[in-house]
């Protein structure tokens, strides 16, 4: 039986999947085939089932053929595989949306930190005020211009402790 007329009787017994089935397996093929319908052409997509009938659980005495149109979940397939590769493209693109607005934040903080850094070190050289570093132990790191105005003798790599001042 066939609800195409031009595939009554035919023969598929030569068909692997036929064959498939004769030896006690059951096998399955996709197809897609074109039937005319209301003077149209329409594609169609086909899955077809052949099943081993055996006879007292020995000899296979014949083979069921059952074809079922999946046009529709194929194309539910098709819309559900597009919503999802959208919906991937879309994260994907907050992700790269995110990530760049992060980038263009830290750029402008790391631009304004070092804004800063031109601010105070201005004021350090330029400043009357004695400014000076020194570590716990004493030694003396750092002096702005008007420390080394003031204290000359600092300037040598030799008196570099704390203790010269004033001496």
């Amino acid at each position: 039986y066939s609800t195409e007329a031009s595939d009554v009787g035919e023969d598929e017994s030569g068909s692997t999947f036929f064959q498939t089935a004769l030896l006690g397996n059951i096998s399955s093929e996709y197809i897609t085939r074109e039937f005319e319908q209301n003077g149209q052409l329409e594609t169609r997509q086909i899955v077809g089932l052949y099943l081993p009938i055996q006879h007292h659980e020995e000899d296979i005495a014949g083979v069921f053929e059952m074809y079922s149109d999946v046009t529709p979940q194929i194309a539910a397939l098709r819309n559900t595989h597009l919503g999802l590769a959208l919906a991937a493209l879309l994260m994907i693109s907050l992700v790269i949306a995110g990530v760049a607005y992060l980038l263009r934040r830290s750029s402008k903080a790391l631009e304004n930190q070092q804004r800063g850094l031109e601010r105070y070190a201005h004021l350090v050289r330029h400043t009357p005020t004695i400014l000076f570093e020194i570590t716990r132990r004493g030694k003396i790191i750092f002096l702005n211009p008007s420390a080394k105005k003031r204290f000359p003798e600092l300037g040598s790599p030799d008196l570099t402790d704390v203790e010269t001042l004033g001496h």
